[in-house]
């Protein structure tokens, strides 16, 4: 379903070899950051010492012109943690639809509980599933659902 790259363990300094590695799998398969967000959900990453958004370094990298005056990256996935170039485009700001906030189906609340009661993690479930930690937690607690 999504293809994050990950070995067991990924380590900060190993940074630049996961964008290495995600720029070389050629795929139409969304690509999972398993690292860092930022506070709006948005991979980052260190990068020159300054946080950038690792959709910012993969576009650079890969040769791709900055945007310009009224133009925005999007995702034609609608998945922030995404970080597949093939899933990237310019669009004119205004032009795209913004990502619709869509609840969790039957089959993902069972899915999340069913992960959780085999010891993963919240993060990992909210990364598996595109959705936030939030609301994996809510379901694990029964705050909602």
């Amino acid at each position: 379903m999504y293809n994050t790259l990950m070995s067991t363990r990924v380590y900060p300094s190993r940074s630049k070899e996961l964008v290495d590695a995600f720029m070389a799998d050629d795929t139409n398969e969304c690509q999972i950051w398993p690292m860092s967000l930022n506070g709006s959900g948005y991979p980052q990453m260190s990068w020159e010492g300054k946080p950038r958004l690792v959709s910012h370094i993969v576009w650079e990298l890969d040769g791709r012109e900055t945007p310009g005056e009224g133009e925005v990256r999007t995702r034609t996935c609608n998945r922030k943690n995404c970080v597949n170039l093939n899933h990237c485009e310019l669009s004119v700001q205004g032009d795209y639809a913004p990502v619709e906030r869509t609840r969790l189906t039957r089959t993902e609340k069972a899915l999340i509980r069913r992960r959780w009661k085999y010891g993963y993690s919240k993060n990992q479930i909210a990364l598996e599933l595109g959705r936030s930690w939030q609301a994996v937690h809510y379901i694990i607690t029964g705050k909602r659902g």
